[in-house]
């Protein structure tokens, strides 16, 4: 998923006629529209027909040995489980400081503090997971934290969040 980026839009349009491999989406390639992307992701992977056990969702950023992901999550996900797996934050506070790139506005975001959520460098789910956030993204409102947001879509819908010493910062 990669949104619109004004120096190189040229070598994306190469990497995807030549490997078909991206999706992007109109919006400008920025902190502020990583929600859009990752909401965009889970209604993409939730409505084409493929058929997986697992989805990891890495940042661009992070180096992922697949073999140990999978022993990870056969380890720790069971098909009948809701539930996300990565490095969790619990009681993160919300910044009101205009100056951060995190800042969020008490009318967008009205609590001092998110509920737990996983950091999106990596972040480990059931194919049945992807679906219910999927479903939950289009009655919970957007607010810029992405991380923080998929936190919230994923308590909206009892969806257990789970801490694993894999997954570093």
């Amino acid at each position: 998923m990669i949104g619109y980026l004004d120096d190189i839009n040229y070598l994306v349009d190469f990497e995807s006629a030549k490997y078909k491999d991206i999706v992007q989406l109109n919006v400008y390639n920025e902190y502020q529209n990583v929600v859009y992307k990752t909401n965009y992701a889970l209604l993409w992977l939730s409505n084409i027909n493929i058929t997986v056990q697992f989805i990891n969702f890495v940042d661009d950023d992070r180096l992922v040995n697949p073999l140990n992901m999978y022993n990870v999550a056969v380890q720790n996900i069971n098909s009948t489980d809701l539930i996300m797996l990565g490095y969790m934050i619990n009681r993160s506070e919300t910044i009101r400081d205009k100056s951060w790139k995190t800042y969020i506005s008490p009318e967008d975001y009205q609590f001092d503090f998110y509920p737990p959520y996983i950091i999106g460098g990596t972040i480990l789910a059931y194919q049945k997971t992807v679906r219910m956030l999927a479903v939950a993204v289009s009655y919970v409102k957007v607010i810029q934290m992405e991380n923080a947001y998929v936190g919230i879509v994923a308590n909206s819908t009892d969806i257990k969040l789970k801490h694993h010493a894999a997954f570093c910062v």
